[in-house]
């Protein structure tokens, strides 16, 4: 009975802590027109997505029980966002291209294909803690949030890593307008925050892969499409 309430209370405080810091991984920011919570349009920073604001720090005196709370809102944040459940489904190719626009079989596989290398450039970058790396794959509002954010995890001496990231496929494919789309990547990736000054992960599983989806939202511009908005599913 004490290890259920320990877990229940655990899970408590995690969901309550999730609100401002439940970012910090392989995948993307709120922070676009073109998404929301819905997945429609107009969207706009909703603070419910990593990379951003991981308020994690280990501090004596004053800050200790923040340094606590925070940390422990990491760990909730990586609970919530690991789904350790593999095989979530992913679509059929037949599926897949039947929702994807274009006149050919060609342009619809240019299409994912542009999708993707944006995806895998953005997880790239993030792993280097330089989003310019890939200033191709963002709109600049995306860009700048997820700088802000690496600026924020250096200056609590927080480094999160995203490594050996593999797509699965897609969940869902779903065109918004002629320029604007939204689609549920699910990939595998090695994913954990740890404290630069001392090494130690924080959060996360430095040793093995996990699965995540994510819905991303793009949009064209100049005829290339680009990552606007990312949400945890």
């Amino acid at each position: 009975m004490k290890k259920f309430l320990l877990l229940l209370a655990t899970l408590l405080v995690s969901l309550v802590l999730l609100s401002p810091v439940v970012w910090a991984t392989a995948g993307g920011y709120t922070g676009g027109h073109s998404g929301g919570t819905g997945g429609g349009h107009s969207g706009g920073s909703t603070g419910t997505n990593h990379y951003y604001s991981n308020n994690r720090g280990q501090q004596n005196g004053p800050m200790n029980a923040l340094a606590g709370v925070v940390l422990f809102g990491a760990l909730g944040y990586l609970n919530y966002r690991a789904r350790r459940g593999k095989g979530h489904p992913v679509l059929k190719k037949q599926e897949l291209y039947a929702r994807v626009p274009g006149e050919t079989t060609q342009e619809k596989a240019a299409l994912l294909a542009e999708l993707e290398e944006n995806f895998l450039a953005i997880q790239k970058a993030w792993e280097a803690g330089n989003p310019r790396l890939a200033e191709h794959s963002y709109t600049p509002n995306l860009l700048a949030k997820h700088e802000a954010v690496l600026q924020e995890f250096q200056g609590q001496h927080l480094r999160n890593h995203t490594l050996k990231v593999k797509l699965r496929g897609y969940g869902y494919f779903q065109p918004l307008s002629a320029d604007s789309l939204r689609v549920q990547f699910i990939f595998l990736a090695v994913d954990y925050v740890e404290n630069m000054d001392s090494g130690v992960v924080v959060a996360g599983d430095a040793r093995k892969k996990q699965e995540f989806w994510q819905t991303w939202y793009f949009n064209r511009s100049d005829g290339h499409w680009q990552a606007d908005f990312v949400q945890e599913n």
